[in-house]
């Protein structure tokens, strides 16, 4: 049936494309264990590594694949990192973190709610930019992951990753996570966060999240989900949202599915555009005050519906150009990130880089020519890597395939 056993191997930290071949930046961090855990690999409690082996399950503990999640989830606060997941029953987890996989933090965690199963916790007392292994129990089954609490206030440079539109196909979506599960294999500095632009899955039902996004099959997905912070804005598929507010226990402000945070050198903004942002609204009082407060260099806007896009599918969103781009350009964001359209498309508008990231595996749509301030597009599936370094943001647009369809710089 659907919750019978399964025994599945996971780990604790960064994981190769191929299971064939060690990560390239790999090291044999600590000492062999004396008695073999489920999986047969060494791993040390290395936390200075910068990609360590991949980490067995401590002894006497089977790793096991949880209804959802594990999911992490950044609340904005540098010291936190929110883990969420849903069981077949209510029971008693325990939590257990720290920077080796001997842990250290603990804490006793039952369901927040008992009618579905779900369970969330906030992982405290981090050191900004460390690496940490986590790990959910209960009784001898387990699920594992890692990550990098966010940077200090102070850093000047971090990596990202953005795309949405990931709903319907999500055999499509399984094989990107694959190279984003890669990328910060090869590079553990990308083991941050994935802005998603919005429309998850293809509706606000429990069928869909549970085929489209918590498949068991989709194990990059999964992994995905376990060692970096998917977190993003509502789109239209998200309808009321009931299912997203559920599995995504985003800090929201009041009255809408909208918020901001700080993540080393950059400031984001997550806008709701299901909620009312047009002029004098509290929506727009709020990002008007939030942009002006915030004096990061690097301001992003993620939402849904672009204000420039290449058609061919949906058609600019005029609210956006007419309403939020003012504000954009008297506060000076950098760069917007939207979906919506399904594929890729990059727009110039008054000095901001506005993108479309919508290649995530909805269906296809195919780019319109001759669309104002538009630079570039690509018709095919895809995801953005993203890295700031001091005055500079460089991207890399990169296929279903690996290769690389845009790059560009801008400098602030």
């Amino acid at each position: 049936g659907a919750n019978a056993p399964q025994l599945v191997i996971v780990s604790g930290g960064a994981t190769t494309p191929a299971p064939t071949k060690p990560s390239p930046t790999a090291t044999k961090g600590g000492p062999t264990p004396t008695k073999p855990g489920p999986t047969p690999t060494k791993g040390g409690p290395t936390p200075t590594a910068t990609n360590p082996a991949p980490t067995p399950p401590p002894s006497g503990c089977t790793a096991t694949v949880l209804t959802k999640g594990p999911t992490l989830i950044y609340t904005g606060n540098n010291t936190q990192m929110r883990v969420f997941w849903q069981w077949t029953s209510n029971a008693t987890f325990t939590v257990q973190w720290g920077t080796s996989t001997s842990y250290g933090a603990s804490a006793s965690v039952s369901a927040k709610d008992a009618t579905n199963h779900l369970y969330q916790y906030d992982m405290g007392s981090l050191t900004p930019g460390a690496k940490y292994y986590y790990q959910v129990v209960t009784g001898s089954q387990c699920a594992s992951g890692s990550f990098f609490a966010a940077p200090d206030a102070g850093a000047s440079s971090v990596k990202f990753f953005s795309y949405g539109d990931t709903r319907t196909n999500g055999s499509t979506h399984n094989g990107l996570a694959g190279l984003v599960d890669a990328a910060f294999a090869a590079d553990p500095s990308f083991q941050t966060l994935n802005l998603n632009v919005g429309d998850w899955v293809s509706g606000d039902s429990e069928s869909a999240w549970t085929g489209e996004w918590f498949n068991t099959s989709y194990t990059n997905l999964r992994k995905q989900d376990a060692n970096i912070a998917d977190i993003g804005v509502r789109g239209n598929h998200e309808s009321g949202a009931t299912y997203w507010k559920r599995y995504w226990p985003e800090p929201f402000q009041s009255g809408g599915l909208y918020w901001s945070f700080d993540y080393g050198p950059m400031h984001v903004v997550m806008l709701d555009q299901y909620t009312s942002y047009t002029a004098g609204s509290p929506q727009y009082n709020w990002l008007k005050a939030d942009l002006a407060n915030s004096s990061k260099k690097w301001k992003i806007v993620v939402f849904h519906e672009p204000g420039w896009s290449a058609g061919g599918g949906h058609s600019n969103n005029t609210t956006v150009q007419s309403t939020l781009q003012p504000l954009f350009q008297q506060y000076g964001v950098a760069l917007t990130l939207s979906g919506h359209n399904h594929y890729y498309a990059r727009a110039s508008v008054n000095g901001i880089t506005e993108l479309t990231v919508g290649g995530g595996g909805a269906p296809l749509y195919s780019p319109a020519s001759g669309q104002p301030d538009i630079v570039t597009t690509y018709k095919g599936y895809s995801f953005g890597e993203f890295t700031i370094s001091g005055n500079t943001l460089t991207a890399r647009i990169l296929s279903s395939s690996g290769s690389t369809v845009d790059s560009f710089t801008i400098t602030k």
